[in-house]
């Protein structure tokens, strides 16, 4: 298994847990993640936060058990790879760490913007619930 596959299976099983546990969460809404009410939408949130947590935390045990280990990685990448491994690069799968990181902060930001109409109707109490999560 090469450092890319590993990254292209993790960031594959990241978007199928997001997509996943969302249409759980949305599939008795009305008009889908938009129309889920704040406490659903919270717990969505929670569940989606603690999947991805569960997964990046499994990378990184990952990438400290090949750090332990002593394995090396050739730097098998073209140029339109999403994740460069270069000599310059404490670890090859550190950077498949921080490139699932990367797509973590991005699925709960998209996750947010679909309630971007919702979240503008809520009160202030709502709103400070939301901000703590």
């Amino acid at each position: 298994v090469t450092v890319q596959a590993f990254n292209t299976r993790l960031q594959d099983v990241m978007r199928l847990t997001v997509r996943t546990v969302v249409a759980e969460f949305a599939d008795s809404a009305p008009s889908g993640a938009g129309g889920m009410t704040l406490d659903r939408f919270l717990d969505c949130l929670d569940m989606t936060m603690e999947q991805l947590l569960a997964l990046l935390s499994s990378a990184s045990a990952v990438d400290a058990y090949c750090m332990q280990e002593g394995f090396n990685f050739r730097d098998e990448t073209s140029a339109d790879d999403s994740v460069r491994l270069n000599a310059s690069s404490a670890s090859p799968m550190a950077a498949v760490v921080t490139s699932a990181a990367e797509l973590s902060s991005k699925s709960i930001s998209e996750l947010l913007r679909l309630r971007k109409d919702a979240h503008s109707l809520l009160s202030l109490d709502e709103m400070k619930r939301l901000w703590d999560k």
